[in-house]
């Protein structure tokens, strides 16, 4: 008989992928992750949020990382709370970060 962890292992690559990108086996392991490990399967959905964060573009990115931010810290998730802290304090005031291109690495901002 598998153990939790066991069945954890093989719910990892559905964890990693795009919804839209799921087997049918890797959707019902989500589905069984979601039954069984609330904790987790809260931390893919925010996981899920912060790429549509990424996936729009310009000032579309700023309603969908606040409503990130929100929810993460309210998360009990110390990884989550933490990045909810970081948008709040540096993302969001600045609204640059999110309407416009990153700079490249060794370039000024």
């Amino acid at each position: 008989m598998k153990t939790l962890a066991g069945d954890l292992k093989g719910a990892r690559f559905a964890l990693w992928k795009n919804p839209e990108d799921l087997t049918a086996n890797q959707e019902a392991r989500l589905s069984w992750v979601q039954a069984t490990n609330q904790r987790l399967y809260r931390a893919y959905l925010l996981k899920e949020q912060l790429r549509q964060v990424f996936k729009a573009s310009g000032r579309r990115r700023h309603r969908p990382a606040e409503g990130l931010a929100a929810w993460a810290s309210r998360s009990k998730l110390e990884a989550f709370v933490e990045l909810a802290r970081s948008i709040r304090t540096t993302a969001l005031p600045s609204k640059q970060l999110w309407f416009t291109a990153s700079p490249t690495p060794g370039s000024r901002a």
